[in-house]
């Protein structure tokens, strides 16, 4: 009788199989306290997506400001912003104004970015400072190609008039902010998953 005292008692000690997995489906507290940052900075990206978009005659003023000292480096003559027009030529025969509207603002694509960088940070796979490098670096190269097309549109008025400001806004200005988007948001997706498209650890 010993020895069947014995392997009784042991298997009392034992935890039962519906014990263990409600043990291992609890997280624990530090996790759930861990989480709240990361709902918080998704909120926040989420947030001024939606403002940028709202607000997007704010933000193109400030595009037109950026664009307005690039293209005073590439175009004779003063630029200056008034609103969302960036004019330049100032000072010389031709002054003209480039008028940035929705479809011609970065704002289109830097929104779904932010927005796409909000689901990530809720996802624990993904560390929040991969999140927002790959944010940033995508957002540096969508913004600058943006202000590059401004730019191009500016050079080709300037030197060849209308024919040369209807083949940088409607051509090949046109087939540069594309492919600056799209590499933008390659760039985006790359270091958010890192390499290979392996999740980070």
């Amino acid at each position: 009788m010993g020895p069947n005292v014995c392997e009784r008692s042991r298997e009392r000690k034992r935890p039962t199989v519906t014990g263990q997995r409600k043990h291992r489906g609890t997280p624990p507290i530090g996790s759930l306290l861990g989480y709240v940052p990361r709902v918080v900075l998704s909120i926040l990206l989420a947030s001024t997506a939606v403002l940028a978009v709202v607000f997007s005659g704010v933000v193109r003023g400030w595009e037109a400001t950026i664009s307005a000292f690039a293209i005073s480096l590439a175009v004779p003559g003063n630029a200056l912003s008034v609103g969302q027009v960036t004019y330049f030529g100032l000072g010389t025969p031709r002054p003209r104004g480039i008028d940035i509207t929705e479809l011609c603002s970065a704002v289109m694509i830097v929104a779904p970015l932010l927005l796409l960088s909000a689901l990530l940070l809720l996802m624990v796979r993904f560390k929040i400072g991969t999140i927002f490098r790959a944010l940033s670096a995508g957002f540096l190269i969508i913004v600058l190609a943006n202000v590059i097309r401004i730019v191009m549109i500016a050079f080709g008025w300037d030197n060849f008039g209308t024919a040369g400001f209807a083949a940088a806004h409607q051509g090949y200005g046109s087939v540069f902010a594309l492919m600056a988007f799209t590499a933008g948001m390659i760039v985006f997706i790359r270091l958010s998953f890192g390499r290979k498209g392996k999740p980070n650890k």
